[in-house]
């Protein structure tokens, strides 16, 4: 059976990426939503992260847009 890491995805503040990787979680970031304080705590995390480039933030789907109306 092959092992598998699930990251916690947006986590893009600096408190909540010290917080998640305090306990253990892999960080999962937008590296176009970090900011400066956000990437010094990435850079001083021992834990697993991902940095994804947060493009499918820019794509427009009716699934987006009426996701607020449910």
């Amino acid at each position: 059976m092959r092992e598998y890491t699930a990251y916690a995805s947006g986590v893009n503040e600096g408190r909540e990426i010290a917080g998640f990787a305090l306990a253990g979680v892999p960080v999962g970031a937008s590296a176009s939503n970090l900011r400066e304080a956000a990437v010094r705590t990435i850079l001083r995390s021992e834990g697993p992260v991902f940095l994804d480039s947060g493009a499918f933030s820019e794509v427009d789907s009716p699934l987006r847009r009426n996701a607020w109306k449910s």
